[in-house]
């Protein structure tokens, strides 16, 4: 029991050591880009790379984005160099694609920037921290074209049937009353909605509501 505990802690010690490495040549790395050595830079972050893979490390979010905001202030050579670099720490960091597809549609290359920008997207999916508010944007974006699609064919319904609809009120209403007032009737009836306080979404409702009977077997299929 006694050697499987000492193993135990053997192996804790060398983790904590492991990492404690890790963090020492990252602030190597923070110490070179302060002075303005990109060289020593790139060369220690090598290293850091080379210690992430012994400890298994995938992935090194921070230490991507900290690349990437100094390349976001250096812009040139030696930012797009550290990009690549924080690209290799974690391949999922969206703020990388972006801040080439940036740079690129300042030099004018439009269609290599749209091919960064929807890496950069997708990245986005796939990064954590992004994806829930990705997915909620998606399925926002979603419910609104299909409220828009709704409402494009209830617009389309009533401007086609409209015509039909007010001649037959028209027809009742000098039926119901005096010729002279079956325009005033046809017309209350129509806006009735809006005599009754209401805005205009209830209005275009009552309306295609109302217009219902004029319409065909496959149109009423696809309006339930």
């Amino acid at each position: 029991m006694r050697r499987i505990l000492l193993a135990v802690i053997a192996v804790l010690a060398c983790a904590a050591g492991a990492e404690a490495n890790l963090m020492d040549t990252w602030q190597e790395v923070q110490e070179h880009l302060a002075a303005g050595d990109i060289g020593a830079a790139e060369q220690t972050l090598q290293i850091l790379q080379d210690q992430a893979t012994e400890l298994e490390v995938q992935r090194m979010p921070a230490f991507a984005a900290a690349l990437v905001a100094w390349a976001e202030a250096h812009p040139g050579a030696e930012g797009e160099a550290l990009v690549r670099v924080a690209r290799q720490l974690d391949p999922q960091y969206p703020s990388s694609y972006f801040l080439e597809a940036r740079w690129l549609r300042a030099r004018g290359s439009q269609t290599a920037a749209l091919k960064k920008q929807l890496a950069g997207w997708i990245a986005m999916v796939r990064y954590e921290p992004t994806r829930p508010a990705v997915l909620a944007w998606v399925a926002l974006a979603a419910v609104f074209a299909l409220g828009l699609a709704l409402a494009s064919l209830m617009l389309a319904t009533l401007l086609r049937h409209l015509r039909a609809l007010l001649h037959d009120v028209r027809s009742l209403g000098g039926v119901l009353f005096r010729p002279a007032n079956a325009w005033v009737f046809a017309v209350v009836v129509l806006l009735l909605p809006v005599f009754g306080g209401l805005g205009p979404v209830w209005l275009g409702a009552y309306l295609f509501a109302a217009s219902w009977i004029y319409l065909s077997v496959r149109l009423r299929v696809w309006a339930v």
